[in-house]
């Protein structure tokens, strides 16, 4: 999406870096928004459901989660992503860390622009380029809440309205236990995760997450291989 006052558009994708990213060679710059990958997984797990059209209670009665949760950390991310082009969580963050010396960038984690949005929106604004009120900032940050973005997602679903939330192409089940935009919390997925799974999770994740400076409840040794990757 172009912007009238810049003179480069705006691409959202989920790809890694790679020769194969869909207009790698107009790429001029970047933002890249990080997120626990903990809470990663259980969104993808949420949105696993939506798109697969399978409701919580036969997720529960078909033990989906467990089986998700497993496959989610012997891969280190969805496998269905990671087929096409995105990657593992680590994969897909080590590409856009090694490019970020190649390219202007901006590496926004996902719990600071919840804990403090015009922060965000003004750090967003000065990467860009662009003299923002305070007025305009804080319009931004109220036209983005949560809060609206649920309105809207409501609004599409119910009325199927092509947009940011309804696909005319998708037989889409659709409650307020599978919504797309959830609950926005930072630090669920541990909370979310039964004893043994969050184990395994943070067990896996921790280079990580201790690289990041992401809170872990345990106390475990690095597993070598993810921190290599993490840290390179």
């Amino acid at each position: 999406r172009t912007h009238p006052k810049l003179d480069f558009g705006f691409a959202k994708t989920h790809y890694q870096f790679s020769e194969a990213l869909p207009f790698k060679q107009e790429t001029c710059g970047f933002i890249y928004i990080l997120r626990n990958p903990i809470d990663v997984l259980i969104s993808n797990y949420n949105y696993f459901l939506r798109t697969s059209n399978i409701s919580p209670e036969e997720s529960e009665s078909k033990n989906l989660k467990e089986l998700y949760v497993k496959s989610f950390i012997k891969n280190g991310g969805d496998n269905r992503w990671i087929k096409v082009g995105i990657g593992s969580w680590i994969d897909n963050l080590k590409s856009w860390l090694t490019v970020s010396k190649e390219y202007p960038s901006c590496f926004v984690k996902y719990e600071e622009m919840k804990a403090d949005p015009k922060g965000t929106i003004t750090q967003l604004a000065n990467f860009l380029g662009l003299d923002k009120t305070q007025q305009e900032i804080s319009d931004t940050v109220l036209a983005c809440s949560f809060t609206k973005m649920q309105a809207l997602e409501r609004t599409e679903m119910k009325e199927k309205a092509p947009g940011m939330f309804y696909y005319a192409d998708r037989d889409q089940r659709h409650s307020d236990k599978n919504n797309f935009v959830r609950k926005g919390r930072s630090d669920f997925g541990k909370k979310e995760l039964p004893p043994e799974l969050r184990e395994m999770a943070v067990k896996y994740f921790k280079p990580a997450l201790d690289w990041l400076k992401y809170e872990t409840d345990l106390d475990m040794p690095q597993h070598a291989e993810a921190a290599t990757e993490a840290k390179r």
